[in-house]
């Protein structure tokens, strides 16, 4: 059997079959002014599954969004991870102190939905 290495191929998340509604199709999020959009989808849930900052270059422009026990979480396919919490009013996912980028000015993950895309300033921001 052949195996072939992806450096930036979405990491191995644990499949919890936990899930986070949010009643609206997410296509993406805004994160330190890049867009990033999803890719694939664990569970057929709106929020969890990859995401990729096309194009892609580097390891940290492929990503995924789960679930790790009861904490929502990041990690990238270098697999440096951090915390998020919904702060779903505003729209966003607000990053822990364990992001290596908690010292930018505004380092949240802003959700993108439908219509998004293409905005300069998307609506949620």
């Amino acid at each position: 059997m052949l195996f072939v290495k992806c450096n930036y191929c979405c990491p191995t998340i644990p499949n919890t079959k936990q899930v986070l509604d949010l009643e609206k199709d997410v296509v993406g999020f805004k994160f330190l002014g890049e867009i990033y959009l999803k890719y694939s989808q664990y569970n057929n849930e709106h929020v969890l599954g990859c995401y990729t900052r096309p194009p892609v270059k580097k390891f940290y422009h492929t990503g995924s969004i789960y679930f790790d026990g009861k904490k929502l979480k990041w990690k990238n396919a270098g697999g440096r991870s951090w915390k998020l919490k919904a702060g779903i009013k505003n729209n966003k996912f607000i990053t822990g102190n364990d992001n290596p980028y908690a010292d930018v000015d505004d380092p949240h993950f802003y959700l993108l939905y439908e219509g998004d895309i293409g905005d300069a300033n998307p609506k949620n921001q």
